[in-house]
């Protein structure tokens, strides 16, 4: 199952084995600047993307290289309809980008805020027409909800759908779908679409114009990207240049997916406009006679705006910082369910690179394709200094990292929350000192040893990733990866939500459980076979009959969770109001059986002792109690006693 951390999807980078030998740094015989040129680049990219189309089952893939103001080279490879074999023509070829669409909302408010017309810093309500509720007393505005650190928890419903008449117009998913604040605003960055979609409403509301038709008449036309559009309902032209998407190029397509959240994923776009979008922002917001931003709008939006770990990368007023090799660069990652892009900026060197793919690929090799380009990219153009070897630092401090995280993206208040105990994060230490995790977001090769380089920074052995940790006096405060340190960090977990004891505690409540209530028929039937009646009074009795029929219920709608939320995140249309009438039939069999199973294994138990039944009665009693215990803590700690279906 794909927990939150890697929704989003959010994902910025994930790991997938089909390309996960990364290859070592290459060597660079002569200065980057002479080698930045078509020929080497397009023969570089003819050496790596049809190869790794093919080991991944990847249908296709579009790249773009902007440098010195102008188009360096785009190409296109593979297919994007895989059943007429139509090819990605690199010119034409829609993409679906996912959350690249951010970079449109967030440029769009920097116009609006040049103008005079929105201030970072003012409470955002004062541009809505409905309230966003305070944290402790403290608003949001759009600087935080810029750099991710507004403190809402992940909002996921409506995240996608295939269904047009599904579709909630984002105007009232931003206003009935308001998510808790989990975080106090300014402190945490927690990636949020929600945010994104809010801002988006506030540009529409403040320019008095539809969010999309703002957008298309104040980037797309003047940067003369005459493909892009946010529309979700493409013409005949659109839909015969789209690629289709793909889970792998050897399944079958899917359905055009629509983002109910449009200014955080509804982008559809060329190669070619997205060069012109980057080469805008390169050349300070200008693109020829077009000016989108001017040019101190442009540098406030690209310099470091917050860096909650200030060792790894921050981010910007919108773009993520994604350095490499000593080269400062700023980016932003797009995922749907099948099409995965990503922008990089190598800002200080006015060199652009696009890449978008339209299939997730085989054990989601297309994760690691859009990472590896861009380390390669760098590698072999922009290279730095090799890493740091480990430095002398006594014992290290690895230990001090060892337990169970987990990361600010994600639902506190919801029944999504249970995704944090079917696939935690847990970091632990080798003999020799070094870090270990577990469902970590890494990119490149599936095993890496993390050697400590300074105090509480830690560089992996083969991969440019690093981990980084902020301390207290308690220890480690927070820890994040270079990658996904600007819009996400991890917090120690809570002792009463760690799966340490969790865990094993749940699935021994529930065998426990199972085996009462597959013991309930058994033993009547076995009563009835030899005439035994059960020789119970009456209250006990009800309590015999209460635990087994509630341990059914509660095991029942235990395995309907897990069912549920692996489907939910295996196909993220399934998070909206086609499910609703069954997240709300296990909740109400959760609380019934939940306020069931305690009331009668405590009566069970009660009765045991006082009838004095026998040791081995009394014991069984005790541990169907200890087992009620169990079920019923994970289900109030990870909100499986609420109702409702706002998540």
């Amino acid at each position: 199952m794909r927990t939150l951390t890697m929704l989003a999807t959010l994902a910025i980078t994930l790991t997938g084995p089909a390309l996960a030998q990364q290859a070592e740094l290459s060597p660079t015989p002569e200065p980057a600047e002479k080698r930045l040129q078509q020929q080497d680049v397009d023969t570089w990219l003819d050496g790596i993307v049809p190869y790794a189309l093919k080991a991944g089952d990847i249908a296709g893939a579009v790249v773009s290289v902007v440098a010195d103001g102008d188009v360096l080279t785009t190409r296109g490879y593979g297919v994007a309809d895989v059943g007429t074999g139509k090819p990605v023509d690199p010119m034409r070829t829609l993409f679906r980008a996912g959350s690249v669409s951010k970079l449109m909302t967030w440029t769009a408010v920097m116009q609006l805020v040049e103008r005079g017309a929105l201030d970072l810093d003012t409470d955002v309500n004062s541009y809505l027409d409905f309230i966003i509720p305070p944290f402790e007393g403290q608003p949001i505005t759009l600087r935080q909800i810029m750099t991710h650190t507004a403190g809402f928890e992940e909002q996921l419903k409506h995240v996608i759908t295939f269904d047009p008449q599904a579709v909630v117009p984002f105007e009232d998913l931003v206003r009935d779908f308001i998510p808790a604040r989990i975080f106090a605003p300014g402190t945490t960055p927690a990636y949020s679409n929600y945010a994104t979609a809010l801002a988006g409403y506030i540009v529409q509301r403040v320019s008095g114009e539809p969010f999309g038709e703002y957008v298309d008449e104040n980037i797309f036309t003047p940067l003369d990207m005459e493909s892009a559009t946010f529309s979700q309902d493409l013409t005949e032209a659109q839909l015969s240049d789209l690629s289709h998407g793909y889970h792998t190029a050897s399944g079958q397509p899917t359905q055009f997916e629509l983002a109910a959240a449009s200014p955080a994923g509804a982008l559809t776009v060329t190669a070619p406009d997205m060069s012109r979008f980057m080469l805008a922002h390169l050349n300070e917001g200008r693109l020829g006679e077009a000016q989108i931003l001017e040019p101190e709008t442009a540098r406030l939006m690209h310099e470091r705006a917050f860096a909650s770990i200030p060792a790894l990368n921050g981010m910007t007023l919108g773009f993520y910082e994604n350095s490499i090799n000593g080269h400062r660069v700023i980016s932003h990652g797009g995922d749907t369910q099948t099409f995965h892009s990503d922008v990089n900026l190598f800002i200080d060197e006015g060199v652009g690179v696009f890449v978008s793919i339209n299939s997730t690929g085989e054990n989601e090799a297309a994760y690691d394709l859009r990472a590896l380009l861009f380390s390669e990219f760098a590698d072999r153009y922009f290279p730095g200094e090799d890493a740091p070897l480990s430095t002398d630092i006594g014992e290290g401090n690895a230990h001090r990292l060892v337990g169970q995280w987990t990361a600010s993206r994600r639902s506190d208040t919801s029944f999504i929350s249970l995704a944090e105990l079917l696939e935690p994060t847990v970091i632990s230490v080798t003999e020799d000192g070094k870090l270990q995790g577990t469902n970590l977001p890494i990119i490149g090769a599936d095993i890496h040893e993390w050697i400590e380089v300074e105090p509480f920074v830690w560089q992996s052995s083969n991969s440019h990733e690093r981990i980084a940790a902020i301390v207290d006096e308690t220890g480690a405060a927070r820890f994040s990866l270079d990658t996904m340190a600007p819009t996400m960090v991890y917090d120690p977990v809570p002792w009463q939500r760690s799966v340490s004891w969790l865990l094993p505690a749940l699935l021994a409540s529930l065998g426990v459980l199972a085996i009462a209530a597959a013991q309930w028929p058994a033993a009547a039937l076995i009563r009835r076979r030899y005439g035994a009646p059960l020789a119970l009074p009456v209250g006990a009795r009800v309590a015999y009959h209460g635990l087994r029929a509630s341990a059914l219920v509660i095991v029942v709608a235990f395995a309907g969770w897990i069912a549920m939320l692996t489907a939910m995140f295996n196909d993220l249309s399934l998070l909206s109001t086609r499910t609703d009438p069954l997240v709300m039939t296990l909740q109400a069999l959760t609380v019934i059986g939940s306020f069931g199973l305690g009331a009668s294994a405590a009566a069970n138990a009660a009765y045991a002792i006082r009838d004095r039944r026998g040791v081995w009665s009394i014991i069984v009693a005790i541990t169907f109690a200890l087992a009620s215990i169990g079920v019923i803590w994970t289900a109030f700690v990870y909100n499986l006693l609420k109702i409702g279906v706002s998540y």
